[in-house]
């Protein structure tokens, strides 16, 4: 076991997994070794054995927040989210300073549409780990979308890619709130570094089409979006990218 977690404290997943199946091979009840190789298979995307793992945890110890929080983000990832709202209300239950599952709510109430339970949730786990720039930037987001929220939006925007001024989602994220405020040139400045930092994100992309055309550049807005199409045709907006594209008769 101590090897196992060794391997874990160095980042060594895969090493560590092995040990910990050698360990469940010897005592398939092992709670620390299943919950540890359902927080791995679930890194790995491999949900199966994620669920597996997570349950057999939960079988020994149902009170086990993390094992509970695996299962939320097994079913968030399959969009059953009112399934995993109710995974991460049971690790709440057991530890309600799980940022975790806190986090796994907010993802899961935004998902849903339901902004304000996502808003809280995103508050609460920020009390509980302030040091975590994620939960702040998805905030930021959300706020971003509400006049009377945006002066916060933007502080959020800023202090998280003041952190990190080379991690491309913050970027992004504080282009969206000048987006909202209606600052659009300096939203363009925010979306084009982003650009830069995540080439491959067709989000990024679909913003740069919407402050173009905001600006009115429609052919340039056409190519962006066309562009982010290209990169995933399935990403989150891409109804919305290819109704503007037929709109602007691209």
């Amino acid at each position: 076991m101590i090897a196992a977690q060794a391997e874990m404290a160095r980042g060594r997943m895969d090493d560590a997994a092995t040990y910990y199946e050698v360990i469940l091979s010897v005592n398939p009840r092992i709670t620390v070794a299943n919950q540890a190789l359902a927080e791995i298979r679930l890194a790995r995307g491999n949900v199966q054995d994620a669920s597996r793992y997570a349950k057999a945890a939960l079988q020994e110890d149902p009170k086990l927040p993390r094992a509970s929080v695996v299962l939320g983000n097994v079913a968030v990832g399959q969009r059953r989210y009112d399934e995993a709202i109710q995974h991460f209300q049971r690790a709440l239950e057991a530890n309600p300073r799980e940022a975790s599952a806190h986090l796994g709510v907010a993802h899961a109430q935004w998902q849903k549409g339901q902004r304000e339970p996502a808003i809280r949730a995103y508050r609460r786990a920020i009390e509980i780990v302030p040091n975590d720039l994620n939960p702040q930037n998805n905030l930021a987001w959300l706020l971003a979308e509400e006049r009377s929220s945006q002066d916060e939006a933007l502080r959020l925007a800023q202090r998280v890619v003041s952190a990190e001024p080379r991690n491309g989602s913050f970027v992004d994220t504080l282009g969206w709130v000048f987006y909202q405020q209606g600052k659009f040139a300096d939203a363009e400045q925010q979306f084009r570094l982003a650009s830069d930092l995540l080439p491959n994100e067709a989000m990024v992309q679909y913003h740069l089409g919407l402050v173009a055309h905001k600006q009115g550049r429609a052919v340039e807005a056409v190519s962006a979006w066309k562009r982010a199409l290209l990169i995933n045709p399935q990403f989150e907006e891409a109804a919305s990218a290819q109704k503007m594209i037929r709109a602007a008769g691209g």
